[in-house]
């Protein structure tokens, strides 16, 4: 084997973290086989290599033992290590210590024999560490019931209610599983699992059982149940969502004819109207999950409708909103909540207000253009001007990836004022220059097209917002396209203002050549011509936002720009 003949030849052992990278990269069917593996561990650590090493990719020598032991039926790897004394504790920085690293996902029956091998070597069950804080929390998580991990654990005296790790508890754990084990929560609570202690992500055990999306809604009912049997509070506060109902209801479950988990909740005495958590409202949260069928629920239970909080402000304003591209029915949750009272007005939230929300709606079918006419339908000011968002032109236009034109053409349809705006990109031209894309290789130039095309009165010289005008903003993006559109607009190319300056530092600054040399024939005069020296305060700040490279690219444009343009004469005058 070559690492034999290199430490033969007096190759540093000590280097790097050869025993962990090494038994990361045997697999069982090697024609070298498992013997010569094992003496050329044995000659590593002969050469001075640390058993407890903690290897950035691969973790301990003992935990990838273990892993080994567990993917591939090897277990001489587990023998050699323990053999020299390593750290059985060790906390890697990957896995957590060995005893957490052998309850991870493998095969079940390995699983429990290396369990048991570590607690018979003295492991203390309780040792914490690791993203689970303790084995019998990963455990809960990522093994089932059946495989007997949980039991050898609580027999060798795991404490059930210790707290610690991304869940709280042992209990917290089983409960947030993706596939639902009754039995285990049962288990559990026979053997001492508190229901009341509050700790990790979730907070209570029953907001824990009920955020997770689930293809079982009959098992997750039945842990509900059992949970508030036990004498779990259904109201419990804090937590990721602030509440267990807030948690199912923003939870996309299956349809199905039993009894849904948030009619349990509400049923055993949910406070509806809770406020608290990410969307501030269980309502909310439905809302933003996009399934009509639990806010219907929750009306039906009196829920307040304009409660103001959360990530989007208003149920309403959840229901607007698709960030993501996802099935949602937000024409008919937002035509549901208009009809039971909700308030069209409200400014608050991500998005600002409802209006807004629509605006920047990532579209799947009619959804945008539906909701948007409704609430236009409903009294809504199409040029309502929020101070942090701007217009809703601007939000169609700096969120919305594809089909902008129709959305933009129904925004004009009713009075939609093309240079009214605000809010960080000042007004609508620069917000087009801003827009995403989905391709990376093509630059999304399609709202700034139509406002150029079809609005005559569009002032493509307008001042202000983070980029003082359009031109810097699309020189900024790299947009070639929309640079030599506005250019051919009347564009100014010298206007100075936003935060690079001018469009020229801007593409200088990006390292967009093509564009600065679209700027300097369109006569665009670099810095060096207006300034004495280099801004060096200007400069710091943009290190800071786009780094060292940036400077650099600033500072040699401030140099040749004068070479450049000469040699551009001379070759225009030929």
């Amino acid at each position: 084997m070559a690492s034999r003949m290199l430490l033969s030849r007096g190759a540093n052992a000590v280097a790097g973290c050869p025993i962990s990278c090494l038994m990361a990269a045997y697999k069982k069917n090697e024609k070298n086989g498992i013997t010569e593996c094992t003496q050329v561990l044995e000659l590593l650590l002969d050469k001075g290599v640390d058993i407890n090493r903690k290897c950035a990719e691969h973790g301990s020598a003992l935990n990838e033992a273990i892993n080994v032991w567990l993917r591939e039926g090897t277990r001489s790897f587990f023998d050699l290590v323990v053999r020299r004394n390593p750290d059985i504790e060790l906390d890697d920085g990957r896995e957590g210590t060995p005893l957490q690293a052998a309850c991870g996902y493998s095969y079940a029956p390995r699983r429990k024999e290396a369990v048991s091998a570590l607690l018979r070597l003295g492991v203390d069950p309780n040792v914490q560490g690791g993203q689970y804080g303790n084995a019998l929390q990963k455990a809960c998580y990522q093994t089932d019931y059946e495989s007997g991990v949980v039991d050898v654990l609580l027999n060798n005296g795991a404490e059930i209610n210790w707290k610690g790790g991304c869940y709280g508890t042992a209990l917290h754990a089983a409960c947030v599983r993706s596939t639902p084990e009754p039995e285990l929560v049962n288990m559990l609570l026979s053997r001492g699992a508190d229901v009341h202690i509050h700790g990790g992500e979730y907070g209570s055990v029953l907001q824990a059982v009920t955020s997770v999306p689930t293809s079982f809604p009959k098992e997750t009912a039945l842990i509900v149940q059992k949970l508030i049997d036990s004498g779990a509070d259904v109201n419990a506060p804090g937590g990721k969502f602030g509440s267990a109902l807030q948690a199912a209801a923003c939870s996309p479950a299956p349809k199905s004819d039993a009894e849904s988990v948030e009619e349990l909740l509400l049923r055993r005495g949910a406070d509806v109207s809770m406020q608290g958590g990410m969307y501030g409202t269980a309502l909310q949260g439905a809302c933003a999950g996009g399934n009509i069928r639990p806010v219907r629920l929750l009306l039906s239970y009196g829920a307040e409708i304009n409660i103001e909080g959360g990530r989007y402000g208003t149920a309403l304003q959840a229901a607007c909103a698709n960030e993501y591209y996802y099935p949602k029915q937000n024409y008919d949750l937002a035509r549901l909540l208009i009809n039971h009272g909700a308030d069209i007005h409200v400014q608050s939230g991500q998005f600002g207000s409802a209006w807004h929300a629509a605006a920047a709606m990532q579209d799947i079918g009619n959804q945008a253009y539906d909701t948007l006419k409704l609430l236009l339908d409903n009294g809504v000011d199409v040029n309502h001007c929020h101070s942090q968002h701007g217009t809703a032109l601007q939000a169609a236009l700096e969120h919305t990836k594809r089909n902008v034109e129709t959305r933009i053409l129904l925004l004009f349809e009713n009075g939609a004022d093309v240079n009214l705006g605000a809010g960080l990109h000042g007004f609508p031209l620069q917000s087009a220059c801003l827009a995403p894309t989905d391709d990376p290789n093509r630059l999304n130039t399609h709202g700034l097209a139509y406002l150029l095309d079809n609005c005559a009165d569009v002032n493509v010289n307008q001042t202000g917002g983070l980029f003082g005008t359009a031109l810097q903003a699309a020189a900024y993006t790299g947009k070639t396209e929309g640079v030599n559109m506005l250019l051919e607009k009347g564009a100014d190319v010298n206007l100075r203002g936003g935060k690079y300056k001018s469009a020229l530092n801007a593409a200088a600054v990006k390292g967009y050549w093509d564009i600065v040399e679209i700027l300097l024939k369109a006569g665009a005069k670099a810095d060096c011509y207006l300034l004495s020296e280099v801004d060096e305060e200007w400069l710091e700040g943009v290190g800071k936002e786009d780094g060292h490279s940036a400077v650099e690219r600033y500072r040699n444009f401030w140099d040749k720009v004068r070479l450049y343009e000469d040699e551009y004469a001379e070759g225009k005058a030929i």
